[in-house]
């Protein structure tokens, strides 16, 4: 799934492909991660929450980042029927933040020296 506004990202993101968990206290949508940053991410999932819904997200990083679970709330950001939603976070612990940013920065391109 691929949503445009690439120009609107606070930080850079990762290809990532983990299940995750989205839910609000009346709905549960599991889904695929399939992108990552500090401030969002891309999930694809068969149902969607609506606009500006906040919802509590749980996954778990790949084994080789260190396989720290994450539990955040955010905000749906876009959203594409039956396709998925991308998502900002509104509320992600410190050190979960900071478990995002090694693995994104892990997963960047190396440049030769």
């Amino acid at each position: 799934m691929t949503m445009p506004q690439e120009e609107r990202r606070l930080s850079p993101r990762a290809k990532i492909v983990v299940r995750v968990e989205c839910k609000t206290t009346r709905k549960f949508v599991p889904g695929n991660l399939e992108n990552i940053g500090e401030h969002g991410m891309l999930v694809a999932a068969p149902e969607n929450f609506t606009l500006d819904e906040e919802v509590a997200i749980r996954f778990m990083l790949p084994a080789q980042s260190g396989g720290k679970v994450v539990e955040a709330s955010a905000r749906v950001q876009r959203s594409a029927e039956g396709r998925g939603m991308a998502f900002q976070f509104l509320k992600l612990p410190e050190k979960s933040r900071l478990a995002i940013a090694e693995f994104v920065a892990a997963q960047a391109p190396k440049n030769p020296a």
